[in-house]
């Protein structure tokens, strides 16, 4: 197993770990409005980026060469896992992922909201890896691009909006590595369910 695909495994695991586990109160407030999953990302204190970095032995640090996190093991050194989150998917390829592909390190992360399964989408930041690394320098085998896309959907069965987390992993070619199937968190509450229509 390679490098980025290790810390890929850890870190999906321990993200969904996470959200499995949030009260209904946060699931609602976490989906309300795009600052707020920002901040429930990436807030020093309280995010779930930096509470999964330390539960992996790492730290977190914002802004990186306007890069929205990366994960390091706290003695000195090169970047592990470089992150993006956006909120807005038809922002990705221009610059998030532009921004990812250019950087050096085993896992590259975007994290996003979009309906899900959007195929055109998909196949799209798959060739702007491929492409990306064909006209630069070449990245090592290790290195693993994670996508997770987060989905506030209407379930008919149910009649309610649920929240769903769809993740994949990419080689630097490309190539889909992994899929995981569509994970459920949690169900919104009646007056949330109306602002994640949105989401």
């Amino acid at each position: 197993m390679t490098k980025g695909l290790e810390l890929w495994n850890k870190f999906v695991g321990r993200l969904l770990e996470e959200l499995h586990a949030m009260p209904q109160d946060k699931v609602d407030d976490f989906w309300s409005a795009p600052t707020a999953r920002t901040y429930c990302y990436l807030d020093r204190d309280r995010g779930l980026l930096p509470k999964i970095a330390k539960d992996l032995d790492m730290a977190f640090s914002k802004e990186i060469m306007h890069i929205d996190g990366q994960f390091r093991y706290k003695e000195p050194g090169f970047p592990l896992i470089f992150v993006e989150v956006e909120n807005d998917a038809r922002g990705i390829k221009s610059s998030e992922l532009e921004k990812l592909c250019y950087v050096r390190a085993p896992l590259k992360l975007l994290i996003t909201v979009r309906k899900w399964p959007d195929p055109d989408l998909k196949a799209s930041w798959l060739r702007d890896i491929a492409d990306c690394n064909g006209q630069w320098l070449p990245e090592s085998p290790e290195v693993v691009y994670g996508f997770v896309i987060g989905e506030g959907k209407w379930v008919q069965a149910e009649h309610r909006k649920g929240l769903f987390f769809h993740c994949f992993a990419a080689d630097a070619n490309g190539r889909v590595i992994e899929e995981r199937p569509s994970e459920f968190i949690g169900w919104f509450s009646e007056p949330a369910a109306a602002a994640a229509e949105a989401n």
